[in-house]
C-alpha cells in the first residue's frame, strides 16, 4: 500500500513538473526567444531618454526602469521582467502575462540596450511578440495573430 501511495505522489510531481515547463508558463519561455516578432521602432524614444538624461531625471539611468518605461504597459496580472548585463550593455525580457484580453494571453518584449561611453542609455534593437488564450491560437511568443 505504502509503494502504490509513494508511486502516485511521484507521478503527480512528475505531471507537475512536465506542465510547469511547458509553452504556457510563461517562466519557461524567458530563455527561448521567439521564432518570429514585430520590430518595434525606437528612434523616437532614445531622443526621449536623452532629453530626460540631460535633464538629470533619475529612470534614464536604470536598464529595467527604461524598459518599463518604453513598453508602458499592457500590465497584466502577472509582470515578469529579466535583465542581463552583457559586455556593452543589458539584455531585457519583459512578459506581461494573463492580460484582460479575449484573445491575447501575454505579451513578451525582447529589449536591447546599450551604453554610449558617456553613461547615456539607448536602445538598440526592440522585438514585441504574443501569446494566445488557450483555444484562440498559438500557446508560444509569435508575431502570428489570434483568434
Amino acid at each position: 500500500m505504502f509503494i502504490l501511495l509513494l508511486c502516485a505522489i511521484t507521478a503527480i510531481f512528475i505531471i507537475y513538473l512536465l506542465q510547469s515547463n511547458s509553452k504556457t508558463d510563461p517562466l519557461g519561455s524567458l530563455s527561448e526567444k521567439p521564432l518570429t516578432y514585430k520590430t518595434i521602432e525606437f528612434a523616437n524614444f532614445n531622443i526621449r531618454i536623452q532629453n530626460a538624461f540631460e535633464s538629470e531625471e533619475k529612470w534614464p539611468k536604470d536598464p529595467a526602469l527604461i524598459a518599463n518605461e518604453f513598453t508602458d504597459g499592457p500590465f497584466g496580472k502577472h509582470t515578469i521582467l529579466s535583465v542581463n548585463k552583457v559586455d556593452t550593455g543589458y539584455d531585457i525580457v519583459i512578459i506581461y502575462d494573463k492580460i484582460t484580453d479575449d484573445s491575447v494571453r501575454g505579451y513578451r518584449f525582447d529589449i536591447n540596450i546599450e551604453e554610449n561611453g558617456t553613461g547615456l542609455l539607448q536602445l538598440t534593437d526592440a522585438r514585441k511578440s504574443w501569446s494566445c488564450w488557450e483555444d484562440r491560437g498559438h500557446q508560444d511568443y509569435s508575431n502570428e495573430p489570434c483568434l
